[in-house]
This record gives structure tokens, C-alpha cells and sequence, in this order.
């Protein structure tokens, strides 16, 4: 017993401080620093950020303030007229329009964006007008819609493409909003079949979840600090924890209870559901995408957008971000750069910008987040 102690304290202690951050995005209390009441970050966004979209699922509430907070750093985040997380711009003039999602729209202040970034080195107005959770076919809709608002044809494109997109753009719309919080209400099965759950199923989920969360607060004394900083410190007990929970899930949909609510049937299905993120995206360690029959969607998407700059007479670009554990994996993206450069549509694949500065993902990336972090004096 002794022995199997001195074991696992070492393999907390080597995993503490050398195992990277996206091996364990599984376990929301390991190394998480909690952030202030109010504040959104790690999975969530801040109640009433958002707004609910009939024809898009969701988007970005006009003029709106708010924080958001990433590794123990909080900033404040807002939307303009347009709902971008962007200043305000003379909408008459000559801009450039920048599309994405989570990465183009922020996870770092605003005057770090890419958009920013460029704006002050070019003197170009850009319109940065990401939104998180979204995929093309989204990000197509809402550039439809400012140009139609401000009837101003942008003088560029840029798409900042992620690897989730084509899930996005597989399950669209696939969000929405429900007493100001930002809800996915579209998930997978086991066979990776879309499942749209009805806005009663959704109540009860989020209704559920805010009821956990008020638990977790009214919890007070030695035992809830002692938890806490164990399941901090510690990845033994988060996996312990984790297989327990399972072997429970996996015991109540064998062995369902006697409860005889009226979407008992439904339950085990909706416990076995996952997010449209485990839709398949990789096949021989590169990005799926030349035959992948979920990406059929995202691929017209793209095609959209080509159509609407050779329309309006403009250009386009596609800015490839990889992830974070594909960062200097040059041939990640080799199918989709396939795609662009038979539909003649220019890109920037940031992994072969990294690989030839030699850049490490520690060099860009949040140390537990999947996105790139604040940039030091030193960059």
C-alpha cells in the first residue's frame, strides 16, 4: 500500500507539472483555476452575451459588455452595433472582413485579436466579426447580413478556419439561447447520427446543470476546500472519479430506476448522447476532409463564400489555424489545402508558418486551453 502511495504521488507530481493541457480538457476541475462569479470562461460564456436566431440558432447580441476570463486571466469582451467583438466603424468606408470562429473572435483582449493586430500595422479597417461555436455556413449568413445592413461590399475576406468546423457546419444551426445562456441543442449518437432535442429536454438539461452549480456555491467549510484542491492538484482522483461516474451511467441504463416520469424512455438515449465535436475529423493523423461525408457541408460553405467574392468582384483568403496538438504538423491540413487549391481559393496554413519560425505550441498557445494565449514583449 505503502509502495502503490509513493507511486501515485509521483505520478501526480510528474503529471502536475509536465503533461500538457489538452490531455487532460476531460477533467473541468484538474489545474483550473476558478474564475470570478459572472465572469464566462472554460466552456461557458457570460449569461445575455448572446442572442437567439431563428435562422442562424444564435449569435452575438448587439452592444453588449461583459467579461471573459481564460488561465487565471480576465478581460473585459463586448459587441458593437453589428454584434462583432469590435470597436465601432465608419460603415460607408472601404473595410475588410475577417470570419471565424472562437479564434477569430478572441480568448485574448481585444487589442490582441488577429484583427487588431493587422489594423494597426496596415491602417486597414477590418471588421472582426468571429463567433465562437460556429462553422462557415454560419459565418457565411452573418457577412450575407452586414452587407446587406451597411451596403458596403468588404475589399477582403479572411476565413479562419479550425479543424471543428466541418461538425459546425454538419449540425447547423445547432445552438441556441435559453435565459441568456448559450445551450448546443444538437448532439450525436453512437452512430453518429444528429439528435435535436426539444426545447422542453433542453430546459430540463440547463435547469439541471444551474441546479448542480448552486449546490457546488452553498457548499462551505474544511471538506469543500479539501475536495477542490485535491481534484486540482491531483489527475489520480479526477480519473478515479471519472470511471466511477461511468460505471454508474453505465449501471443506471442497464438497470433503469422505477421512476415513472414522462421522458424516463428518453433518458438512457440522452445520457448516451456526445457533442457534435466527436464527429470524425481525423484519419492517418492528418485532418479529414477529401472523403469525409460529414465535411460535404462545410465544403459548400466554403464554395459560398468563393462565389459571393467572384460576385461582388473581391478577394478571399483562408487563414488554416491547426490545434493545438497538431501545431507543427505540416501535412494536418494537406487534404483541405487540396480542396482550396483545386477551387483556386489562397490560403495561409499557419502550421508551415510555425514550422519554418519554429514556433512551439507552448510558444502560442494558453497552457490549458486550446487557443492562442497573450502575446509577451518578447513575441
Amino acid at each position: 500500500m505503502i509502495i502503490t502511495l509513493i507511486l501515485v504521488i509521483v505520478f501526480d507530481i510528474f503529471t502536475y507539472f509536465f503533461l500538457p493541457g489538452h490531455y487532460v480538457n476531460e477533467f473541468e476541475e484538474y489545474r483550473y483555476v476558478s474564475r470570478p462569479p459572472g465572469v464566462g470562461g472554460g466552456g461557458s460564456y457570460p449569461n445575455g452575451y448572446f442572442v437567439k436566431r431563428s435562422d442562424r440558432g444564435f449569435d452575438i447580441r448587439a452592444n453588449r459588455s461583459a467579461h471573459h476570463w481564460v488561465d487565471g486571466i480576465t478581460y473585459p469582451i463586448w459587441s458593437n452595433s453589428l454584434g462583432c467583438f469590435d470597436g465601432e466603424h465608419n460603415k460607408s468606408g472601404p473595410y475588410v472582413y475577417l470570419a471565424g470562429d472562437s479564434f477569430a473572435w478572441g480568448f485574448v483582449p481585444n487589442e490582441q485579436h488577429f484583427g487588431t493586430i493587422i489594423e494597426k500595422r496596415t491602417g486597414q479597417t477590418i471588421f472582426k466579426c468571429g463567433v465562437i461555436h460556429t462553422g462557415q455556413r454560419h459565418q457565411y449568413a452573418k457577412l450575407v447580413e452586414i452587407i446587406d445592413q451597411i451596403s458596403e461590399i468588404p475589399q477582403a475576406v479572411f476565413i479562419f478556419y479550425y479543424s471543428n468546423d466541418i461538425a459546425n457546419d454538419y449540425a447547423y444551426p445547432h445552438s441556441t439561447v435559453i435565459r441568456g445562456w448559450h445551450v448546443d441543442n444538437v448532439f450525436i449518437d453512437e452512430n453518429d447520427k444528429l439528435i435535436r432535442l426539444s426545447s422542453a429536454e433542453l430546459k430540463d438539461r440547463l435547469e439541471k446543470r444551474l441546479h448542480e452549480i448552486e449546490i457546488i456555491k452553498s457548499q462551505r467549510g474544511f471538506m469543500r476546500k479539501a475536495k477542490r484542491a485535491a481534484k486540482f492538484y491531483s489527475l489520480s482522483i479526477n480519473i478515479g472519479d471519472y470511471i466511477r461516474d461511468y460505471l454508474l451511467d453505465a449501471m443506471s441504463q442497464t438497470y433503469p430506476s422505477d421512476a415513472t416520469e414522462s421522458t424516463q424512455e428518453q433518458s438512457p438515449s440522452l445520457r448516451s448522447l456526445r457533442s457534435l465535436y466527436q464527429i470524425p475529423q481525423e484519419k492517418n493523423g492528418r485532418f479529414w476532409y477529401a472523403h469525409n461525408p460529414f465535411a460535404q457541408q462545410n465544403k459548400e460553405a466554403i464554395l459560398n463564400f468563393k462565389r459571393l467574392v467572384v460576385e461582388y468582384n473581391t478577394n478571399l483568403a483562408v487563414v488554416l489555424i491547426p490545434p493545438k496538438s497538431q501545431a507543427g504538423n505540416t501535412r494536418w491540413y494537406e487534404e483541405l489545402r487540396e480542396f482550396l487549391n483545386a477551387n483556386e481559393i489562397r490560403h495561409i496554413d499557419l502550421t508551415e508558418a510555425f514550422a519554418d519560425r519554429k514556433i512551439e505550441a507552448t510558444d502560442i498557445y494558453w497552457r490549458n486551453d486550446g487557443h492562442f494565449r497573450l502575446r509577451t514583449h518578447n513575441q
